[in-house]
């Protein structure tokens, strides 16, 4: 039984002997080179140059439509008559359900104003 012990033992890994192979561990070396590339990458954010755009400028003059220096041409008043008048009628007779059309829509020919019983 202390034969297989012994062969168990020797596949062990000894630590002690593990820290003194690397005198200056990696792990400090990559936080020190990213912290570098993030400074250097904050700097080139700040301080470089932006690219300047070319802007087109207008002079623009208003004027003040309303007032007494404005004078009217012509002053009128009334209401307004459509040249042609057209009269609704049914080919058929039934009651009307529902209008979908109100006064002063237009309508095409052959357009439903409404279903019927």
């Amino acid at each position: 039984m202390s034969e297989k012990e012994d062969l168990l033992n020797n596949l062990k890994i000894d630590r002690s002997q593990e820290g003194e192979s690397e005198p200056f561990p990696t792990k400090i070396v990559s936080i020190i080179v990213s912290g570098l590339a993030v400074i250097a990458l904050g700097l080139w954010f700040f301080l470089a140059e932006e690219e300047v755009q070319e802007v087109t400028t207008f002079t623009v003059k208003s004027i003040n439509a309303s007032g007494s220096s404005a004078s009217s041409i012509l002053d009128a008043s009334g209401y307004v008559v459509p040249r042609r008048r057209a009269t609704v009628s049914s080919k058929i007779t039934g009651k009307v359900l529902e209008v979908l059309v109100e006064e002063g829509m237009y309508v095409k020919k052959g357009t439903a104003i409404g279903p019927t019983r």
